[in-house]
């Protein structure tokens, strides 16, 4: 608002957002108040009063919704108004088509002045935006930024249009990123299939925040279940930090992996040499360790050599062999060349040690078993006979030991009858007999023992021919 004096030619303004924005409706009683007897001493040829078009709200409105406490204040603002001939007329309806910037839509209507197609192998799309929004705010792309101050490129300042070749998964995902870009509270949209391209947008456009919210997102979302998917996408764009994610997941998850597993098949050697040196080292994960590694190496023969096997299979990692991959870790480190020599290997000694502490489930194999034991070398044969021998040594002794205490036991006591009452000692009974329930024939009575506390299910047996023992 502003007005001009025949000779001081002063000024007085009072923006127009002052008089329409909702939250300046409180100081505009207090400044309407004060500015009232001014502006009634002026000729109204001397005075013009501007209000934004956008709010459609006139002086009028304003007075009545925020000065008609007082009779004084309403009729000063309808005398202001009727002397400048501000229109009474309330606001229009509120316009709901209004939303903002957006990159969909015809570009005529969303006054887009850039425009970025994206290529790739089979299709192109055309998507219609702004500079604005590009390159302001805490989602701006640096990429864009430098590409609008350089005025080198002639033909992309002439016709205002980028061009991008994506790979597929990068440009279904695109419109994503837009969406991202163009959404007031910066709400990213992603799930497992756009998580590791968005990431790939966020480096390749040079956005701090995507990068930052898409792989916060891979490290929560990660699972058994979506891994592989993850790893897929990684090795497209050979992107070292989600990679470097999905082997901390599998090394802390190490127990929970199948043999049977997708991840297995399509990995490569150097996402498990990573994996396996972050996870736990205890005798159940060694062993279930080396079940991994042989179904993982019969996946990828080709794909390893002396340093990565070594790598997966070293002392450190497996100190205990799962016996029934102990056959298979042999026939493959054989089948590479790895170690050629009669001597045993590091690796040989850990799986014969495996298979001799397991040769009763060994007898019981079935052919493919037999065929890997016959290929092996005399040297691996002979070792693993030696400490089968003497596992199955050690164990028949200590049968012996117990089948001679067992024996032991049953000397202390002799057969019971009518004649004695019961055991000649009942605490001596074997705990072995407690629980035997004899097969009773004719007239009996039955006495539990008196030893209820150690014996509780022992019976005393009284028959009625005294001179028969049982």
């Amino acid at each position: 608002m502003e007005h001009e004096a025949d000779e001081s030619q002063k000024s007085l303004h009072a923006p127009s957002s002052t008089l329409h924005a909702p939250r300046w409706r409180s100081s505009l009683v207090s400044l309407i108040r004060d500015m009232t007897v001014t502006l009634l001493q002026l000729p109204p040829d001397h005075c013009k009063i501007s209000i934004a078009n956008e709010t459609n709200e006139t002086a009028s409105s304003i007075g009545r919704t925020t000065m008609a406490s007082t009779e004084e204040e309403t009729r000063a603002v309808s005398l202001i108004a009727k002397r400048f001939k501000i229109s009474e007329e309330g606001p229009p309806p509120p316009n709901d088509n209004n939303q903002g910037l957006t990159w969909r839509g015809d570009p005529n209507q969303t006054y887009s002045d850039w425009k970025i197609i994206v290529d790739e192998p089979t299709q192109a799309a055309t998507y219609h935006v702004h500079k604005g929004i590009l390159t302001c705010g805490s989602t701006k792309s640096e990429y864009f930024t430098r590409l609008f101050q350089n005025t080198s490129n002639f033909w992309e300042g002439k016709s205002c249009t980028t061009q991008l070749e994506l790979d597929p998964v990068v440009a279904t995902a695109f419109p994503t990123l837009l969406d991202y870009l163009y959404d007031e509270y910066k709400s990213l949209q992603i799930d497992t299939k756009t998580a590791t391209a968005l990431y790939y947008l966020g480096e390749y456009l040079d956005i701090h925040s995507l990068r930052w919210d898409a792989l916060q997102f891979c490290k929560k979302n990660v699972s058994l279940d979506k891994v592989d998917i993850y790893y897929e996408h990684a090795m497209i764009f050979q992107n070292e930090n989600i990679l470097c994610i999905l082997a901390k997941f599998l090394g802390q998850n190490i127990l929970h992996i199948s043999p049977e597993a997708e991840i297995l098949r399509i990995s490569s050697p150097d996402l498990w040499v990573n994996a396996l040196e972050q996870s736990p080292k205890t005798p159940e994960t060694s062993r279930h360790i080396s079940k991994l590694m042989a179904r993982f190496v019969q996946h990828n023969p080709d794909a390893l050599d002396l340093e990565t096997f070594q790598a997966l299979t070293c002392l450190e990692i497996t100190p205990q062999i799962e016996w029934d991959a102990a056959l298979t870790l042999c026939a493959l480190e054989a089948k590479a060349g790895i170690h050629s020599t009669e001597q045993l290997s590091k690796l040989q000694e850990r799986c014969s040690d495996s298979l001799a502490q397991n040769w009763e489930s060994l007898v019981l194999t079935d052919d493919t078993t037999t065929k890997l034991l016959q290929d092996r070398k005399a040297a691996f044969l002979v070792d693993l006979l030696l400490k089968s021998l003497k596992d199955a040594n050690s164990k028949l002794t200590k049968c012996q030991a117990s089948l001679s205490s067992t024996q032991d036991e049953l000397k202390k006591f002799r057969p019971f009858s009518s004649k004695s009452g019961g055991w000649r000692d009942p605490r001596a009974v074997p705990d072995s007999l407690c629980n035997v329930n004899p097969s009773l024939r004719g007239k009996s009575t039955y006495q539990y023992c008196p030893y209820g506390r150690s014996f509780p299910h022992c019976i005393f047996l009284y028959d009625e021919f005294e001179d028969e023992e049982y």
